[in-house]
């Protein structure tokens, strides 16, 4: 399991903005309240989008590498198994290894 505290909180300042967004349209009386409602949805899926990056479950079996997502479930990446080098687990801090990715 991989987790990135860096996508954690910027999906945590997406849902702050969303809040405050929403909050302002609706104490505006001059705004409809469809405007704040459709601000809330559209922040609400960046947020679900964002949020389903956060932490993603590498696996190496006989189907190759995968990369999937786990709170959504989507596999981000498929590597064949012939194409696999080799594969072991290490703890990695981004700065000490030149950001998140493959190596």
């Amino acid at each position: 399991m991989v987790t990135s505290p860096v996508v954690a909180v910027i999906g945590g300042l997406v849902m702050l903005g969303g809040v405050v967004a929403v909050i302002a349209l609706l104490g505006d009386d001059a705004q409809d309240s469809s405007t704040a409602v459709l601000t809330a949805v559209i922040l609400g899926v960046i947020l679900m989008f964002t949020l389903g990056f956060v932490q993603v479950r590498v696996s190496v079996d006989r189907r190759g590498l995968r990369v999937v997502s786990r709170l959504l479930g989507i596999r981000l990446k498929q590597v064949p198994l012939d194409q696999v080098e080799s594969a072991f687990a290490e703890t990695l801090s981004p700065l000490r290894s030149g950001g998140w990715g493959y190596r």
